[in-house]
This record gives C-alpha cells, sequence and structure tokens, in this order.
C-alpha cells in the first residue's frame, strides 16, 4: 500500500481514540519488518498507534487479546518485582473498544507511549548489553507465573523449524531461475545443517526444558532505556509474544544483538563473545531461578539453531516473491539470509563461546 493511502488510514483510524482534533499530528515510528507504527501527537497524552499486519497474524484480533493479557499481568507482578519496570497497556477506543477496524479490513491498537526514553538499533557498550540482557530475563520472571495456555496461537507455526524446513522445500521446488553464488552458498547451507538443528524440540521432548510465556522478537531495539541514565525500563512490540521454550528468546537476542556489522549493514559477520557473555550475565541477573542448569547448558546451541532458522526464513521468503518480510529491493531477503548464514559459520568455527 502505498504510503499517503497508510497515512490516511492511520489518520482516519486514530481518530477513533481522540476525536476531532485540528491539531492532531501523525507520523511513523520505528523500522519493523512487520507491522506500520506511528506515534499520535495533539491531545495529550501521546499514544503509539500500530496496525497489525493480517498476512502474517491471520486473526489479528488475537494479538490484541494476548496484548491485553500479557500487559495485565505484567502490571499486577511489577510493583513486588520491578519497581522501576514501566508499564505499557491498551487504550480503548473513544467507544471503549479494545481495536478499529478500517474500511480495508486492517486492525490497528493503541498503546500508551513512554517518553523520555530511547532505543538503539546496535549495543555499543558492555553496559548497554548488561541492560538488555537483564530487561529480556525481567520480562521472563515477570509472566513466569502467566499460564502458558492462557495466550491465543497467533502465529501457528512460530520457531517450528520442521514446518519451516516443508515450507522451503515447497518453495525451493517451484523456483525455476538459475541459483547465483550467493543464492547457492544459502542452499548449501540448509542442505548441510537441516538434520542437526533440532536439538532444543528433543530437549522439550524429553522434559529437559519446559514452556513459558516467550517475547518472540527480543532484539536491541525493543528494549526501552531511560534517556537520562541509560537503564532499560521494558521491552515493547509483544505482537509475537506466545507460549515457547526460553531458549528461544536468550538464542534470539544473543543472535540479534552480537552480530558487530547489524542485521541489515554490510560489514564483516562476526559474533562478538564478549558482548555475548554481558548479555547473558545481565540476563541471569534478571531471570533469577528462572534460569536453570539445562538453558544454560543449551545456550550456544540456542544462538545457532536461530541464526540457522532466522536465515532460512529470509531465504524461503525470497524464494516465495518477499510475502512475509518488508523489504526494499528484491534481493534484499537474500542479502539477510546470507548474513544469518555467515554468522552460523563464524558460531561454529569459534566453538561453545559460554563454556
Amino acid at each position: 500500500m502505498p504510503d499517503d493511502a497508510a497515512d490516511r488510514l492511520a489518520a482516519d483510524a486514530a481518530r477513533r481514540y481522540t476525536g476531532p482534533d485540528p491539531n492532531l499530528r501523525i507520523c511513523k515510528l520505528g523500522e519493523g519488518n512487520i507491522n506500520d507504527t506511528y506515534l499520535v501527537q495533539g491531545r495529550e497524552p501521546a499514544f503509539v498507534l500500530q496496525r497489525i499486519n493480517s498476512h502474517v497474524f491471520p486473526q489479528p484480533e488475537l494479538v490484541v487479546e494476548n496484548f491485553l493479557r500479557v500487559t495485565e499481568h505484567i502490571a499486577a507482578r511489577r510493583p513486588d518485582l520491578c519497581s522501576h519496570w514501566q508499564d505499557i497497556r491498551l487504550i480503548p477506543t473513544l467507544s471503549g473498544e479494545p481495536l478499529v477496524r478500517d474500511i480495508r479490513g486492517g486492525v490497528w491498537r493503541a498503546q500508551t507511549y513512554i517518553g523520555r526514553t530511547t532505543t538503539v538499533e546496535t549495543i555499543d557498550t558492555a553496559d548497554q548489553a548488561g541492560q538488555v540482557g537483564w530487561a529480556l530475563g525481567t520480562f521472563h520472571r515477570l509472566l513466569s507465573d502467566l499460564p502458558v495456555a492462557s495466550l491465543r496461537e497467533t502465529l501457528p507455526g512460530f520457531h517450528v523449524l520442521a514446518a519451516y524446513l516443508d515450507h522451503f522445500d515447497r518453495v525451493r521446488f517451484s523456483w525455476q531461475e538459475k541459483p547465483s553464488a550467493e543464492l547457492r552458498h544459502c542452499l548449501d547451507t540448509v542442505e548441510r545443517h537441516r538434520k542437526n538443528m533440532h536439538f532444543l524440540k528433543r530437549a522439550e521432548e524429553d522434559g529437559r526444558l519446559v514452556p513459558h510465556i516467550i517475547h518472540g522478537d527480543p532484539k536491541a531495539a525493543n528494549v526501552l532505556f531511560r534517556g537520562d541514565t541509560g537503564q532499560a525500563i521494558c521491552l515493547i512490540d509483544l505482537d509475537t509474544v506466545r507460549p515457547g521454550l526460553l531458549l528461544y528468546d536468550i538464542g534470539d537476542c544473543l543472535r540479534s544483538c552480537c552480530n558487530r556489522a547489524g542485521e541489515e549493514g554490510t560489514g564483516e559477520v562476526r559474533f562478538d563473545a564478549d558482548q555475548g557473555r554481558e548479555i547473558l550475565a545481565g540476563y541471569a541477573a534478571g531471570a533469577g531461578r528462572l534460569f536453570g542448569p539445562a538453558d544454560r547448558a543449551l545456550v550456544f546451541d540456542a544462538v545457532c539453531l536461530l541464526s540457522f532458522e532466522l536465515g532460512l526464513r529470509f531465504l524461503t521468503d525470497h524464494l516465495d516473491g518477499n510475502r512475509y518480510f518488508k523489504t526494499g529491493n528484491a534481493g534484499e531477503n537474500l542479502q539477510r539470509a546470507s548474513r544469518q548464514f555467515h554468522l552460523l559459520a563464524d558460531l561454529i568455527a569459534a566453538g561453545d563461546v559460554f563454556r
């Protein structure tokens, strides 16, 4: 959808929360790969307005339902567990509805905006790394007593490697073009590792690991820091919150944060083990006893799995016509896949850096 059409839909949705307001200002917020997010200003307080991608989330109203359940649970537990954690809350429309449907059928929801904060795309200091890990660990601990069955399934097959491989095989079979050198490298990486990346699933099946509520996208840009102190105060972008293994989040956080060149960069891909250890120490401090020996033993394996899994998803989306992730050009998902597979190779060459 062209930007001007999307902006008009955003303005129409915003007025369902504000009513007529000649001073209403709406601007894009963040650089997410999935949803469209806006900051709405005018009548105080400002708030965040987001259109949920219905192609990614087939039932976006369930995303809103999960968001409400998770944020209410955190708000109830926070005073006892972490006094400086900031609550994000769902904002109802003027008529009391939890969401808005636009004329195209799109689903919008509003949430509180926390001012005087910053986010970072890449981690620059050891203190930032520790704060990112602490925020993820604290988030897990705040939700540790929320039954996993209380959340609705919004992303069928999320973190199910067998399903990702099945989808890849289907679109790979229909790909007719001659592969470039970059594509061939990616295809070869999938074939080389596809049989040896199922260890977390096996650990869950034999009872060594149990599901909890996880964030689903714990990258550095989804941590809010206080602008004056640099202290982490909450995790944002809760659309992928769901039942899962803690190691899916831990591995994904380390994978995304410790690639010194960044996920979208052009520099040399390299895993920063020192930064990873700072994140892991911060995570342990935030999660406390929730982070047990079975999880600790599989941290490195989890980083390898998440690098492989995301590379596989980028590669599949490239072969499938870029249907899932936002792209700026036709080859962007292939480049993203290649970077994840180079990161995996660097990890394997280094060996377990957390022992």
